[in-house]
């Protein structure tokens, strides 16, 4: 297993299809640009322009079989703290069981790095049984539930 930060040129495919396999488990359409549309594209390059973004990718046997994209820069309710902030995390059904886990310990390992000592993570209600045990392994407590809508 082969834990790698993805390139914004080279890995589009790739970084498109961990996009994509979050906004299926999400769903929610209505939110996220169709799996694969120009839409979808130019989200994923929008968001590898800002800075502190990254992508990182879960390889095995040669294959990407999940990835998390994270931002670290300032925490916006504290001055003096950087954050480091999840915004999508996905590892296919048929990956190997660690690949999730590897993501999010090097997410975190990356963020400790940068000096980040906020962390915000989001646990969509579709998400996999076990999300909530991986963010409370970290030390992260939930705190609020978001409602979003669109109109």
């Amino acid at each position: 297993m082969l834990i790698r930060q993805a390139d914004p040129l080279a890995d589009l495919e790739n970084i498109l299809l961990v996009a994509d396999g979050f906004a299926r488990l999400a769903n929610r359409p209505d939110l996220f640009p169709a799996p694969g549309s120009e839409q979808m594209i130019g989200l994923v390059e929008k968001l590898m322009a800002i800075p502190g973004y990254a992508v990182l990718l879960a390889e095995h046997d040669g294959q990407v079989c999940g990835g998390i994209g994270f931002w670290i820069g300032p925490y916006l309710m504290s001055v003096d703290k950087i954050e480091v902030q999840e915004h999508f995390w996905w590892a296919a059904e048929d990956a190997p069981p660690r690949a999730a886990m590897l993501l999010l310990r090097e997410a975190m390992r990356r963020a400790d790095e940068a000096g980040a000592s906020v962390r915000t993570m989001h646990r969509l209600l579709t998400s996999p049984d076990g999300v909530d045990a991986a963010y409370r392994r970290f030390g992260l407590t939930p705190i609020q539930v978001t409602y979003i809508g669109v109109k």
